[in-house]
């Protein structure tokens, strides 16, 4: 497989970035939101993201972290392609080719006999060991990134294998984001409120239940009638909508106070939280085979003893 650059990109990589940075800051005038702190982290990794030798170097980095610090069920349920390097630059990207049937097609994979179960227990566990475990990050894990196909050295019944593509866009955690970002979700699990508030001021958000809601883990706790839990008539169907009103401007109102402080936030949370959200997505369209919450869960507790 040959990946190359076209030349204009470096040209309109500048303009891109202007209109990303400008649009943020009229969102964050305009509605009140928070997300300038956001901007220079994204910056920097879709620049890092046009270097192709930096993208052969993540792939053979998350090679060695599966075969060094995988269990037996991660090194034979995920493939990372070779690199060439004899055939890469930093504009021409080499690597070696593999079959397999995209994510982008459930229906086909459906067809070949595979299990979704199978195929989200790899793919979850893979990236809630790259969060918690290692902390290099891939930071765009949608269904085209993702093949699956038999594992080659299994002849006698069917194995899913996932290889993992494009590695261009990683976060390299840093250790002590690691282990907070693990001992949050600990505490999450286990419904440790005062470990849940300690990290979250420690990144200056005062509202951890908030976070909580930003990070995927549980929805937030607000104040009123859940919609559809009212009584027939158009009076109590008005009263139900203006509350599921009242709900959205609470949500909103305590996440722009929750990131009114952003010095502290750390910035890898960019993009650790758009890869949690992608796999949930990917779990949803595959109709929720895994308990997600329970794999990420696992994995920030073994993150924990290393």
């Amino acid at each position: 497989a040959v990946k190359v650059q076209k030349p204009e990109i470096q040209l309109q990589i500048g303009w891109d970035l202007f209109a990303l940075r400008t649009c943020a800051r009229l969102i964050e005038y305009a509605f009140e939101i928070p997300i300038m702190w956001s901007v220079n982290e994204v910056e920097e990794r879709l620049r890092e993201e046009l270097d192709f030798e930096r993208e052969g170097n993540n792939s053979e980095l998350a090679s060695r972290d599966l075969s060094t610090l995988g269990d037996r069920q991660l090194r034979r349920g995920v493939y990372i392609p070779r690199v060439f390097w004899n055939e890469t630059a930093k504009e021409v990207l080499t690597t070696e080719w593999v079959d397999g049937t995209s994510l982008v097609h459930p229906q086909q994979l459906t067809s070949e006999g595979w299990s979704n179960k199978d195929i989200m227990q790899r793919m979850v566990s893979l990236f809630a060991f790259q969060i918690f475990v290692t902390g290099n990050v891939h930071g765009d894990p949608h269904p085209g990134n993702v093949l699956v196909r038999q594992h080659p050295e299994n002849r006698r019944w069917k194995e899913p294998q996932l290889v993992l593509l494009d590695h261009g866009l990683y976060v390299r955690e840093s250790r002590a984001f690691r282990r907070q970002y693990a001992e949050f979700w600990r505490a999450a699990m286990v419904n440790d409120k005062r470990s849940m508030k300690r990290i979250a001021h420690s990144w200056g958000m005062a509202d951890a239940g908030i976070f909580s809601t930003m990070v995927s883990l549980k929805p937030p706790q607000l104040h009123g009638r859940m919609p559809g839990h009212h009584n027939s008539g158009s009076k109590d169907q008005e009263s139900n909508v203006r509350t599921h009103y009242d709900k959205q401007m609470e949500l909103k109102a305590r996440a722009v106070a929750a990131l009114r402080d952003s010095r502290g936030l750390p910035p890898e949370l960019v993009f650790v939280t758009r890869n949690m959200n992608i796999v949930r997505s990917n779990n949803q369209s595959l109709g929720i085979p895994v308990n997600r919450v329970q794999v990420l869960g696992q994995y920030a507790a073994l993150g924990l003893r290393l």
